[in-house]
């Protein structure tokens, strides 16, 4: 913990109670009253006539002829020593030149010792030509509108009071304070504070080779109640205890480290930015180091270091912390550098803190841990690294807390984030990684898109020729929600496996979108890897290649993976399941395509796995078998103009392939092969053999629009046939359906399941190349189907079968499939459905005898067409 820089004067007392504290007695104040170049220890340059000595306060603020060169030397050029209580320096210009002056201003509060710019009309400036000065306690610029001004020129200045008299060196009290360290001199302070109380001012520079300012113990506090300035250029050195840059509310203080060999050494903290507003800037090769860093570290606070140029550097022993409360900013420009711990951005309650690493050169390296937004609520980390900036880290997390919001950009053809160890982007908080324009990400071990139950992480790779890169595997919504977007020809890689969907409960969502980008797995590829839901799309020409593929890993897993468009593509070295425990879904569209080696769809017992193929030049291609309902239900479907290629497709007992696509192979149907789309011809080239389990189901709509199914070799036939009427058809006699053509038709269905309708009969017709399904009456004779055998079955008669007959076989119209029909009528006329087909109906609806046969077509008129039609014949 810091001290407090106020301290309380109460101290002072309570140390007199016990000894520890004693006001010693003033003597004389002495008046300065010598001329330009006149000696310190001369009786007659003082008012009155006696030199000060160490219980006396040595005052220069009248005199004749300002400024001032006070010599300090015995004789002649003999430096000498003198002490004094006490020395103040009002509105004049002082030189000491020469020996070593010491102001002993031991027992005084911390407002004694030596005072440059005493009251408010003060402008004072003290010159150090000589080997030295040297107090307890130092203040310039004392009271509001004082000025004082210390300019180290030649020798050391020191101010080293003790700790518990609080700040050996003020500059800027209530006024205007300034000290200049120059030429190589030596500044030497204990606690020092630059513009201590609201509205004072204060500012050091030490500026030159061999130039220093040694804090070495205490606190080195920049803008404590008011404003602060330190300045440290051209080799210019300084080493202090911990640092602070803008301490209070209202507080605002600056430093600058510029040039080669300039630098500020903390053997403690480095606070910029600690409850009111602090500025760093490192420059040119300045360089800055300290145990913990601090930027931002109060809630209102304004932090900011910028580090610029080549050899600028920030080094922190400890850990980094950007954004502890207010708004926080680190920038790493032009080759500069910062390094640390443990880094953090973003760790307080509504913190806005961001880090930009910017150009080629500039760098980041954090030795344990990165954490973009930390585990404080609603804090706010953001780290962007562009044209060539690079951050590196042994592990990595944006958004770690669980109310947490991080935020990375990657974004430059040369801009790396390099983590040697896992990254979680949403760790328990919401996280952010866009890596655009040619920037890359290389995770050495694996990455976490959205790790634990809550969390949000999304990572987005667009661009040519941005990269993100595991060594192991890869998981989008682990435990929480992940989506990761890759598009615009940019290249993701995990050698291992990639996961989308973990854990139940987690979401995951993948899209590889564009030609060119690309997302290559060595090992398993599993959406809805675990109990999770996992996404995929692969679209307008992206491409995956993985090793195995499995959709819908567990039990209560569910998995769904689109590949749509020309160009889009999933190639799998090894196997592809649809449904190994789960719900599984895979569409292939608009002329997408996937590969395998094998293909399940629907694995184990109580698992669903759904396939479609569809449209012009998309295809699933396997090198092996595709098992349609492996172990649980699988549907395959296969529709305009899509195709499947595999060696051999089997169907298993809760397997069902439909469509009206292609399949290039040959077909084992032990589940349901049901062609069209309601309705509509399945094509396979190859064999297609339906075992007693296996079911054909054919759909008829209208006398031209019904399922086919169209085989190119052979087709054997066993097992069911299962014909249903759709779309409110009702077939008439006479009307026939090929439902399936081969190159050869072996065996016969087993159970045929036909449509069931009143006095219709439907018969399967087994041809060498062909099945076809015919209907006719279920009465013979009854060539309406209206269910009895009577006189206007004879028109359907004379306009079909008996048309053909007469108009072209002989002269009776009875030749012999005419003869045969009219002879089914005949000898069954009156017959009804029930009455038995070869059965007499009732007495009413006997056959009659020929003449009255032959009257009662007549008075039908049937006679006089006969006629005319026998009068045409001959």
């Amino acid at each position: 913990m810091l001290t407090q820089p106020n301290r309380p004067q109460l101290v002072f007392a309570a140390l007199a109670l016990v000894g520890l504290y004693s006001t010693t007695a003033h003597g004389a104040d002495y008046n300065w009253d010598g001329s330009s170049s006149a000696k310190f220890t001369h009786a007659n340059n003082w008012t009155p006539a006696v030199v000060p000595g160490d219980m006396d306060t040595a005052i220069f603020r009248l005199g004749a002829v300002p400024p001032y060169l006070v010599w300090l030397f015995e004789g002649l050029f003999v430096p000498a020593n003198h002490t004094v209580h006490r020395m103040i320096v009002g509105t004049n210009t002082a030189t000491f030149w020469g020996g070593v002056l010491t102001v002993d201003a031991t027992g005084d509060s911390e407002n004694a010792g030596l005072i440059i710019g005493q009251t408010a009309s003060d402008v004072a400036v003290v010159n150090i030509a000589s080997q030295g000065l040297s107090t307890l306690r130092a203040t310039l610029g004392s009271a509001a509108g004082s000025s004082g001004t210390l300019n180290v020129n030649s020798g050391t200045f020191k101010a080293t009071a003790t700790p518990f008299l609080n700040y050996g060196l003020i500059v800027g009290l209530n006024g205007t304070g300034a000290i200049n360290v120059s030429g190589g001199n030596v500044l030497v302070a204990s606690d020092t504070a630059l513009g201590l109380n609201s509205g004072s001012i204060g500012s050091v520079s030490v500026s030159g080779a061999g130039s220093s300012w040694s804090n070495p113990v205490y606190g080195l506090w920049v803008g404590v109640s008011g404003g602060g300035t330190l300045s440290i250029t051209s080799d210019g050195d300084v080493t202090s205890g911990p640092g602070i840059v803008g301490y209070s509310p209202g507080a605002t203080g600056a430093v600058t480290v510029s040039g080669t060999g300039s630098s500020w050494t903390s053997s403690s903290e480095l606070r910029v930015g600690s409850a009111g507003s602090g500025t760093m800037d490192i420059e040119l090769g300045g360089q800055v180091s300290n145990t913990n860093g601090y930027i931002g570290s109060a809630v209102n606070s304004f932090g900011e270091v910028n580090i610029s140029g080549n050899n600028s550097t920030w080094t922190n022993s400890g850990f980094l912390l950007v954004g502890a409360g207010g708004s926080s900013f680190l920038n790493v420009s032009n080759g500069g550098d910062v390094s640390n711990g443990s880094g953090t951005v973003g760790s307080i309650n509504g913190a806005m803190a961001k880090v930009t690493i910017d150009g080629a050169g500039s760098t980041w390296v954090n030795n344990i841990e990165l954490i973009i937004g930390s585990d404080a609520a609603g804090s706010n980390g953001r780290l962007d690294v562009t044209n060539g900036g690079a951050v590196t880290s042994p592990v990595g997390y944006v958004g770690f807390g669980a109310t947490a919001v991080g935020l990375v950009n990657v974004v430059g053809i040369g801009s790396t984030w390099t983590d040697s160890g896992a990254l979680y982007i949403g760790n328990y908080g919401d996280g952010t990684l866009n890596i655009t324009a040619g920037g890359r990400v290389t995770v050495n071990a694996s990455g976490y898109i959205g790790r634990e139950g809550g969390s949000m992480g999304e990572v987005n790779v667009d661009g040519a020729g941005s990269i993100l890169t595991t060594s192991s595997d890869l998981w989008a919504g682990f435990g929480g929600n992940g989506t990761l977007s890759i598009t615009g020809g940019a290249d993701v890689s995990s050698p291992d496996d990639g996961r989308i969907g973990h854990v139940e409960g987690s979401i995951g969502e993948v899209t590889v979108d564009g030609s060119g980008s690309t997302w290559t797995i060595g090992d398993n590829l599993s959406i809805g890897n675990n109990d999770g839901n996992g996404t995929l799309y692969i679209t307008n020409g992206g491409q995956i290649n993985s090793g195995y593929g499995t959709i819908a890993q567990q039990s209560v897993a569910t998995g769904e993976v689109t590949v749509d468009g020309i160009g889009s593509t999933w190639t799998i070295t090894n196997t592809l399941t649809v449904g190994v425990f789960g719900n599984g879904t895979l569409n292939v569209t608009a002329g997408g395509n996937v590969a395998s080696s094998v293909g399940y769809i629907g694995y184990y017992s109580d698992s669903t796995g759904e396939v479609t193929v569809d449209g012009l030049g998309s295809t699933w291609t396997t090198g092996g078998d595709l098992y349609v309902g492996y172990g649980g239900d699988g549907t395959l479907t296969v529709t305009n103009g899509a195709l499947v290629d595999p060696a051999n497709v089997i169907v298993g007992a809760l397997g069902t392939i439909r469509g009206d696509g292609k399949i290039l192979s040959n077909v084992q149907n032990s589940g349901l092969v049901s062609p069209g789309t309601s309705p509509g011809a399945l094509q396979i080239y190859g064999d297609y053999t339906q075992n007693l389990a296996g079911e054909l189901l054919i759909e008829l709509a209208s006398a031209s629009s019904y399922d086919q199914l169209l085989v190119t070799n052979v087709a054997t036939l066993l097992g069911t046939l299962t014909v249903n009427l759709i779309d409110g058809f009702t077939p008439g006699v006479g009307q026939s359906f090929t439902i399936l053509t081969a190159d050869d038709v072996d065996g016969t269905f087993d159970i045929e399941m036909l449509p069931s309708l009143p006095n219709l009969e439907f018969d399967v017709i087994y041809n060498a190349t062909s099945v076809v399904l015919a209907v006719s009456s279920a009465l013979p004779g009854d060539y309406n189907a209206d269910g009895a055998v009577d006189a206007a079955d004879y028109v359907v008669w004379r306009k079909s079968v008996g048309a053909a007959t007469l108009n072209n076989r002989d002269p009776n119209g009875m030749g012999p499939v005419g003869e045969a029909d009219y002879n089914f009528w005949r000898a069954r006329f009156g017959n009804t459905i029930g009455s038995g087909a070869g059965g007499m109906a009732s007495a009413r609806n006997a056959v009659p005898e020929p003449c009255t046969l032959i009257l009662a077509l007549a008075g039908l008129g049937f006679w006089k067409r006969l006629r005319v039609n026998h009068r045409h014949e001959t």
